[in-house]
Protein backbone atom coordinates (compact mmCIF):
# COMPACT_ATOMS: atom_id res chain seq x y z
CA UNK A 1 0.00 0.00 0.00
CA UNK A 2 1.67 3.46 -0.58
CA UNK A 3 2.45 5.71 1.77
CA UNK A 4 0.77 8.94 1.69
CA UNK A 5 1.96 12.32 2.71
CA UNK A 6 0.69 13.77 6.04
CA UNK A 7 1.01 17.29 6.36
CA UNK A 8 3.04 18.59 9.42
CA UNK A 9 0.10 20.54 10.42
CA UNK A 10 -3.04 21.03 9.55
CA UNK A 11 -4.57 24.57 9.29
CA UNK A 12 -7.68 26.18 7.47
CA UNK A 13 -6.51 27.08 3.94
CA UNK A 14 -6.91 30.98 2.81
CA UNK A 15 -8.71 29.89 0.02
CA UNK A 16 -12.08 29.15 -0.94
CA UNK A 17 -12.48 25.74 -1.39
CA UNK A 18 -15.98 23.40 -1.82
CA UNK A 19 -17.68 24.32 1.73
CA UNK A 20 -14.81 24.21 3.94
CA UNK A 21 -14.08 27.17 6.26
CA UNK A 22 -12.10 29.73 5.54
CA UNK A 23 -8.83 31.02 7.58
CA UNK A 24 -8.99 34.84 7.87
CA UNK A 25 -5.41 35.16 7.51
CA UNK A 26 -2.73 32.93 5.87
CA UNK A 27 -0.12 31.27 8.43
CA UNK A 28 2.43 32.54 6.13
CA UNK A 29 1.44 36.46 6.52
CA UNK A 30 1.20 36.15 10.53
CA UNK A 31 3.69 34.73 13.42
CA UNK A 32 2.01 32.61 16.21
CA UNK A 33 2.08 34.23 19.28
CA UNK A 34 2.33 37.75 17.64
CA UNK A 35 1.75 39.50 20.89
CA UNK A 36 4.89 38.68 22.01
CA UNK A 37 6.23 40.97 19.59
CA UNK A 38 4.06 43.50 22.10
CA UNK A 39 5.03 42.10 25.48
CA UNK A 40 8.76 42.73 24.39
CA UNK A 41 11.48 41.01 26.68
CA UNK A 42 15.23 40.19 26.80
CA UNK A 43 15.50 37.83 24.10
CA UNK A 44 12.98 36.61 21.10
CA UNK A 45 13.38 32.87 19.81
CA UNK A 46 11.89 32.29 16.02
CA UNK A 47 11.50 28.61 15.94
CA UNK A 48 9.69 26.85 13.08
CA UNK A 49 6.29 25.43 14.95
CA UNK A 50 3.52 26.64 17.07
CA UNK A 51 4.41 23.56 19.22
CA UNK A 52 8.03 24.79 19.39
CA UNK A 53 7.12 28.35 20.30
CA UNK A 54 4.69 27.38 23.06
CA UNK A 55 7.42 25.46 24.81
CA UNK A 56 9.94 28.37 24.61
CA UNK A 57 7.45 30.89 25.54
CA UNK A 58 5.74 29.01 28.33
CA UNK A 59 8.64 27.49 30.24
CA UNK A 60 11.00 30.50 29.64
CA UNK A 61 8.74 34.19 29.83
CA UNK A 62 9.43 34.63 33.52
CA UNK A 63 13.31 34.73 32.31
CA UNK A 64 12.61 37.24 29.67
CA UNK A 65 12.32 34.40 27.10
CA UNK A 66 9.82 34.76 24.54
CA UNK A 67 9.08 32.66 21.59
CA UNK A 68 7.01 33.30 17.54
CA UNK A 69 6.94 30.91 15.18
CA UNK A 70 6.75 30.88 11.13
CA UNK A 71 4.62 27.93 10.58
CA UNK A 72 7.43 26.52 8.29
CA UNK A 73 11.40 27.11 7.67
CA UNK A 74 10.99 29.93 5.41
CA UNK A 75 10.22 33.45 6.25
CA UNK A 76 7.70 35.68 4.12
CA UNK A 77 8.58 39.35 3.36
CA UNK A 78 5.63 39.92 5.74
CA UNK A 79 6.98 37.86 8.52
CA UNK A 80 10.02 39.30 8.16
CA UNK A 81 8.28 42.95 8.22
CA UNK A 82 6.48 41.94 11.49
CA UNK A 83 9.87 40.16 13.05
CA UNK A 84 11.13 43.77 12.39
CA UNK A 85 8.99 44.90 15.11
CA UNK A 86 11.27 42.69 17.72
CA UNK A 87 13.90 45.07 16.78
CA UNK A 88 12.92 47.51 19.24
CA UNK A 89 11.60 45.32 21.59
CA UNK A 90 13.23 43.07 22.89
CA UNK A 91 17.42 43.34 23.45
CA UNK A 92 18.02 39.95 20.79
CA UNK A 93 16.45 38.39 18.64
CA UNK A 94 17.71 34.84 18.02
CA UNK A 95 16.55 32.71 14.99
CA UNK A 96 16.47 28.91 16.11
CA UNK A 97 15.50 26.25 13.71
CA UNK A 98 15.48 22.54 13.74
CA UNK A 99 18.71 21.05 12.86
CA UNK A 100 18.16 20.23 9.43
CA UNK A 101 17.35 24.04 8.80
CA UNK A 102 20.49 25.67 9.69
CA UNK A 103 20.68 27.15 5.70
CA UNK A 104 17.40 28.54 5.96
CA UNK A 105 17.81 30.04 9.83
CA UNK A 106 20.98 31.47 8.25
CA UNK A 107 19.00 33.58 5.23
CA UNK A 108 16.65 35.03 7.87
CA UNK A 109 19.20 35.98 10.17
CA UNK A 110 21.32 37.53 7.63
CA UNK A 111 18.17 38.87 5.82
CA UNK A 112 16.85 41.24 8.74
CA UNK A 113 20.18 42.52 9.59
CA UNK A 114 20.75 43.48 5.90
CA UNK A 115 17.49 45.00 6.10
CA UNK A 116 17.97 46.69 9.90
CA UNK A 117 21.48 46.93 10.15
CA UNK A 118 21.40 45.43 13.43
CA UNK A 119 23.49 43.69 15.38
CA UNK A 120 20.43 42.38 17.84
CA UNK A 121 19.84 39.45 15.70
CA UNK A 122 21.89 35.71 16.55
CA UNK A 123 21.61 32.56 14.89
CA UNK A 124 21.02 29.27 17.57
CA UNK A 125 21.99 26.47 17.72
CA UNK A 126 20.11 23.22 19.49
CA UNK A 127 22.55 21.58 21.68
CA UNK A 128 24.15 17.94 21.47
CA UNK A 129 21.22 15.60 20.64
CA UNK A 130 18.53 17.66 20.31
CA UNK A 131 17.39 18.01 16.80
CA UNK A 132 13.94 20.37 17.06
CA UNK A 133 13.37 22.80 20.16
CA UNK A 134 10.19 21.10 20.90
CA UNK A 135 12.44 18.40 22.61
CA UNK A 136 14.03 20.77 24.70
CA UNK A 137 13.44 20.31 28.27
CA UNK A 138 11.80 22.78 31.26
CA UNK A 139 15.23 23.03 31.95
CA UNK A 140 17.09 23.73 29.08
CA UNK A 141 14.42 26.37 28.11
CA UNK A 142 14.75 27.98 31.29
CA UNK A 143 18.87 28.37 30.40
CA UNK A 144 18.28 29.80 27.13
CA UNK A 145 18.36 33.35 28.17
CA UNK A 146 22.35 32.63 28.52
CA UNK A 147 22.68 30.90 25.91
Amino acid sequence: MPRCHRPKYLHLSSKAKDDKPVALVSTKDTLYNLPALVDGGEILYVVEGPFDALKIDCYGRENGVRAVCLFGKHATAHQLELLSIALSAFDRVTILLDNDAIAEAQDIAQTLSDQHASNKIRLGHLPNAVKDPGDLTMEQVRGMRDW
